[in-house]
């Protein structure tokens, strides 16, 4: 009775060994990534979005615009919304809206004159859901992290 309880407690200790050794191994958590490019004032400035859930339930949420097409966010230079969806439209050619849950966003910590965004929040996740026949039919577009 012992070895059984020794071998469990060990198989137990040795996956936990491996779970906490490969925490940050994409191929044990693999992302899932979605990356688009829009182009401002007549293709002059281009803002890049991308959205990515990872974790090993894929629980971990972010939906990233910056100016850069890049694989890592920065809280300094890009705008960051922890949700699992964002609805966006180009005004006047030349400013980015982006409609987002209030609890969600993270602007950057400095000013980036280079890209022109004006965000719209929301109070909840829930109302964006409940809206989002509304969106689509305002012309809004999604950057999601669902297919």
């Amino acid at each position: 009775m012992k070895i059984i309880v020794a071998s469990i407690l060990l198989l137990i200790v040795l996956g936990i060994g491996l779970y906490l050794r490969n925490w940050s191994n994409e191929s044990f958590m693999p992302s899932k990534v979605k990356r688009i490019a829009i182009k401002l004032q007549n293709g002059q400035n281009t803002i890049y979005g991308r959205a990515k859930a990872w974790g090993l339930t894929g629980d971990h949420e972010e939906i990233v615009f910056s100016l850069e097409d890049i694989n890592t966010s920065d809280t300094s230079r890009d705008y960051i919304f922890y949700t699992s969806s964002v609805f966006y439209r180009i005004d006047n050619d030349s400013i980015l809206t982006i409609y987002a849950p209030e609890s969600s966003i993270s602007e950057p910590s400095r000013v980036v004159t280079k890209m022109p965004i004006n965000i719209q929040p929301f109070a909840s996740e829930d109302e964006l859901t409940a809206d989002t026949l509304k969106f689509r039919k305002l012309g809004l577009k999604t950057l999601s992290i669902y297919p």
